[in-house]
C-alpha cells in the first residue's frame, strides 16, 4: 500500500469509501458521478487517471472492465488509518455516556448491549459487539429467590461478570429463608470453580443442594459451549431504513429478530 498518495488522491480516495459506505453499488463508483455529485474542480478523464493510480496502489479495484471503482481492504484501512476525523464528542455527551456505563456496572451482557447501542447511534450505522469470553466460565455467586408456588428465580454469577437468570421449578415449595442458605452453601462450596470440578464432587448435600448444583453445571455447560460469548447487534434496522426505504416488511422483520442476541450468537 502506497503510503505517498498526493492530497488529491486522498480525496479521491476519501470520496469513494465514504459513498460505497452509505450505497454500496456492484458497479463501483464512476469518475463522473465523483466530479457531477461534489463539483470537482477536476474534469472526469483527471479523476480516472487518479483512480487507476489508487488501484495500482492496491486501494481500489474494478469489479469488472466497464465498471467504476470499489474500495478494497487496503483502502478501507488506509481511509480508516489515515484519513478519518478524530472528533471528539462534546463534554455533555461524554458525561451521558459515561453514566449509562456506570449505571450497567459489572454487568457484562448490559455493557456489551449499551456498547453496540451507543457506537450504532454515534455512527448512524450498524454495530456488532461480542462480550469477552476467557476459558471455561467460573462460579463466583448464587443466589435463589422463592416467586410463586414451587418456581424460583435462579440467578447465577460468573467470574467474567456474565449474570445468567433463569426460572426453575422444584418437587415443593420453598422458603425464602430455605433457599437462602441453600444459596449459601453452594456458593461457598464452589467458588471459583469450573463445571467438570463441580460435576467432580463428592458433595455432602440435600437433594435440594444436589438438584441446585445439576443446574448451575448445566448453565455453565451452555455457557462454555459458546466460547465467542454472546453477541450484541444494533443499528440494522435503522441503516435498512436509511438505505432503502421501499424494502420488503419480511426483510425488516429478519433485521429485527438479527438483533435478539440469543439467536444471533448461534448464528454467527
Amino acid at each position: 500500500m502506497s503510503s505517498t498518495l498526493s492530497a488529491r488522491q486522498e480525496l479521491i480516495l476519501s470520496l469513494i469509501v465514504r459513498e460505497y459506505m452509505q450505497l454500496p453499488r456492484s458497479g463501483g463508483i464512476s469518475s463522473k458521478a465523483l466530479v457531477e455529485k461534489y463539483d470537482l474542480s477536476l474534469s472526469p478523464a483527471t479523476v480516472r487517471s487518479e483512480m487507476v493510480a489508487l488501484g495500482d496502489a492496491g486501494l481500489l479495484y474494478q469489479p469488472h472492465t466497464s465498471a467504476g471503482r470499489v474500495p478494497s481492504d487496503g483502502g478501507y484501512r488506509y481511509f480508516v488509518q489515515r484519513l478519518v476525523q478524530d472528533d471528539t464528542l462534546p463534554a455533555p455527551e461524554q458525561r451521558l455516556i459515561s453514566h449509562q456505563f456506570y449505571q450497567a456496572r459489572a454487568d457484562v451482557g448490559q455493557w456489551s448491549r449499551l456498547a453496540a447501542s451507543v457506537l450504532a447511534r454515534h455512527t448512524q450505522s450498524a454495530a456488532l459487539v461480542t462480550a469477552l469470553h476467557s476459558g471455561h466460565a467460573r462460579f463466583k455467586h448464587l443466589e435463589l429467590i422463592a416467586t410463586r408456588e414451587r418456581q424460583v428465580l435462579m440467578v447465577l454469577v460468573l467470574q467474567s461478570g456474565q449474570v445468567h437468570q433463569q426460572i426453575v421449578s422444584f418437587d415443593r415449595e420453598l422458603a425464602q429463608t430455605e433457599l437462602s442458605a441453600v444459596a449459601t452453601k453452594v456458593t461457598q462450596a464452589c467458588q471459583g470453580m469450573v463445571a467438570q470440578e463441580i460435576e467432580s464432587g463428592p458433595w455432602e448435600m440435600s437433594d435440594v443442594q444436589i438438584q441446585v448444583l445439576q443446574l448451575v453445571v448445566g448453565v455453565m455447560h451452555s455457557d462454555d459451549a459458546f466460547a465467542s460469548g454472546e453477541i450484541y447487534l444494533d443499528g440494522f434496522q435503522t441503516l435498512l431504513a436509511d438505505n432503502d426505504p421501499a424494502q420488503s416488511t419480511p426483510v425488516r422483520n429478519a433485521m429485527q429478530v438479527l438483533e435478539q442476541p440469543r439467536l444471533s450468537r448461534r448464528l454467527f
